[in-house]
């Protein structure tokens, strides 16, 4: 089964070549930098800043409640300056206003309509900004009420942690936010020292946030980036196992043919018999002929192998034509002997189909100067036929042909009998 088999294992290497060479590309290909985003990327990093907002929106407006809720209580119970507590209340509100609208935006652009990537990366940059600058509004009353810039500095760590943003966008959403932080301590805070103090907590929280950012963005798109190689790696192992499968396949169907005639071969004829078996469910009516070239070792030792095998597939080639005109199977038995079975066919019908074979074998004229029957190659067949509803009953009807088949042989070749298989207790 060589012949076969190379271009079998030749498909299977270059399946496993092409397999290596793309993983390897996949390898070998330097990865770009976040900065210049390739297309999928862009529209994945849209999709999942859009997810984030929503998140941290909730979170900032429950956030948001529970401070104006502390705001207004101050008022009350804390003798807290009026003038203060207004302040808060504008910003705090116009914070719980970006965060309602950005939210619903983000929601409606996640489900029901679908925005463009740079308007996302937009309102991304743009909410960070008005936070920041909202922010730093606060602290700058919380300053002069409390001598402290927490706000700010807690809104800068937690955009510039949770949310996607490249390096020109963090720098573009802080550097105005921080300027305007700055230039009001400037007028908020009365200590030298304590300006300094605060200007150097500026100039030491900024550079981490921009740190956090790119670290963190660097991150997602590695992430990305994964995702895309583990998506190629199953997708080629996906092409590599269909193709593994059809070599199996393959692989399969060439354990049930003869390498040389390309007809089935022994195993071939016994897969055949049980879908036959499977298929009938009950008796029926099975037909056989054995069939042997006459005085073909003769043509072998005259011509040599070579010529030998040239007549067996051409023997092959007819009995393949003769099966698919009469809905028949046809095997290689052994050596120089084919085995023909139908279903259906009763004396009358099997006989006929000897005959036909007979015809086409005749009409062939390979010239066979050996023989002592006739100038061309002839064959000898014995038929035999049975109703049947077992394998032990379908091969009583071969070795019935086959017996029919040896007495035709006996009896000078070129020719066909007939003998009815009568059971198990034929013989």
């Amino acid at each position: 089964m060589s012949n076969y088999l190379i271009p079998l294992e030749v498909e299977v290497e270059n399946t496993l070549r092409v397999r290596q060479g793309e993983w390897d590309a996949v390898l070998s290909t330097s990865r770009p930098r976040p900065d210049s985003e390739d297309t999928e990327y862009i529209k994945r990093r849209a999709t999942d800043i859009l997810t984030r907002l929503r998140t941290i929106t909730r979170i900032y407006i429950a956030v948001l409640f529970w401070l104006l809720a502390l705001n207004v209580s101050a008022i009350f119970f804390s003798n807290l300056n009026y003038t203060y507590a207004t302040e808060y209340f504008i910003y705090y509100s116009g914070l719980v206003l970006l965060n309602v609208v950005v939210g619903i935006i983000a929601k409606l652009a996640r489900w029901r309509f679908r925005l463009a990537p740079r308007v996302v990366y937009c309102i991304n940059v743009t909410y960070i900004f008005i936070t920041l600058v909202l922010s730093a509004f606060i602290s700058l009353v919380d300053l002069t009420n409390s001598g402290h810039a927490t706000a700010f500095f807690v809104s800068l760590f937690i955009c510039s942690s949770f949310l996607l943003t490249s390096s020109g966008e963090i720098l573009l959403a802080i550097l105005l936010p921080t300027g305007i932080l700055l230039f009001g301590l400037a007028f908020s805070v009365d200590s030298r020292e304590l300006l300094v103090k605060f200007y150097q907590e500026v100039a030491a929280y900024i550079p981490i946030a921009f740190a956090i950012s790119r670290v963190h963005y660097k991150a997602h798109y590695e992430n990305y980036q994964k995702g895309v190689r583990l998506e190629q790696e199953i997708a080629t192992n996906k092409m590599l196992n269909r193709r593994l499968k059809r070599a199996n396949r393959r692989l399969e169907e060439l354990a049930l043919i003869d390498e040389l005639t390309g007809l089935a071969n022994r195993r071939g004829l016994s897969v055949y018999i049980d879908n036959l078996l499977r298929e009938k469910g009950g008796n029926f009516l099975f037909a056989v002929i054995m069939l042997d070239i006459d005085h073909f070792k003769d043509y072998n030792d005259y011509y040599g192998h070579s010529s030998g095998d040239e007549v067996l597939v051409e023997v092959a080639r007819v009995l393949r034509e003769v099966a698919n005109q009469t809905e028949g199977f046809v095997c290689r038995w052994g050596g120089e002997e084919f085995l023909y079975v139908t279903t259906g066919k009763n004396r009358e019908g099997i006989l006929d189909i000897c005959k036909f074979i007979d015809d086409k074998i005749v009409q062939e004229k390979i010239a066979h100067p050996l023989s002592p029957i006739s100038e061309y190659i002839s064959l000898s067949q014995g038929a035999s036929s049975a109703l049947v509803k077992s394998r032990s009953e379908i091969l009583g009807v071969i070795q019935q042909a086959d017996r029919a088949l040896y007495k035709v042989k006996r009896s000078g070749r070129n020719n066909y009998i007939y003998i009815p298989y009568l059971g198990e207790s034929t013989g």
